[in-house]
């Protein structure tokens, strides 16, 4: 879906064709605000794999300069493949971890109060790169953009989003009732992707 395409269906839905009540601009914003409220709870929605190059002799790492948190690591370069553990359970079973090294990594930690860093196990001896996955800002929205910034799945709530915050303001267009009823499917369609995402996960396990 191109940017024109989303905008063209918030207006219709709007019915507001010539953005006489709602600018332009005013729509933009409210789909970049939906998208930054889907990244804040959908990290995955902006989700990037990359080469990372630990940084060595430390077992605390950060994610590149482009991202604003981290996800997991898959596997060391090599193939190797990297689980995640739980710190504390980590420094319970080996309370020395963070001065062990080693040639390759065998676990990650990470922690929600620090978004943008990871821990591992054994400390790189080395700069080493690893298979990284991180969450991106997203990309910001204007009609003229030959997509959404998005993946497709995610227009359903955006929309939703939109249509809360426009019919919210004061106005000749505003509609309180209609508002609370797009801001409640707005968190049914986040949470039903959620429950979905575990299905398949749940699935793909067995």
């Amino acid at each position: 879906m191109t940017g024109l395409e989303l905008m063209e269906q918030l207006k219709g839905l709007l019915m507001d064709p010539l953005d006489e009540i709602w600018s332009k601009d005013l729509k933009e914003g409210f789909i970049n605000e939906a998208m930054g409220t889907i990244v804040l709870l959908r990290p995955d929605a902006t989700a990037k794999v990359a080469e990372h190059t630990l940084v060595a002799d430390t077992p605390r790492q950060s994610i590149p300069e482009d991202g604003n948190r981290f996800l997991y690591l898959v596997r060391n370069i090599d193939g190797r493949a990297i689980t995640e553990i739980d710190r504390k359970g980590l420094g319970k079973t080996v309370p020395s971890w963070a001065t062990i090294r080693g040639g390759a990594v065998e676990y990650y930690m990470f922690e929600e109060e620090t978004p943008r860093e990871f821990w591992v196990f054994p400390v790189p001896e080395r700069a080493f790169r690893v298979e990284l996955v991180y969450s991106r800002p997203h990309t910001p929205f204007r009609e003229e953009n030959e997509t959404i910034g998005l993946p497709e799945i995610f227009t359903a709530p955006i929309i939703e989003y939109a249509l809360y915050r426009c019919l919210s303001m004061n106005g000749a267009g505003q509609n309180a009732q209609k508002s609370s009823f797009h801001l409640n499917n707005f968190y049914s369609a986040m949470g039903k992707k959620t429950e979905s995402d575990v299905l398949l996960a749940q699935t793909q396990e067995r």
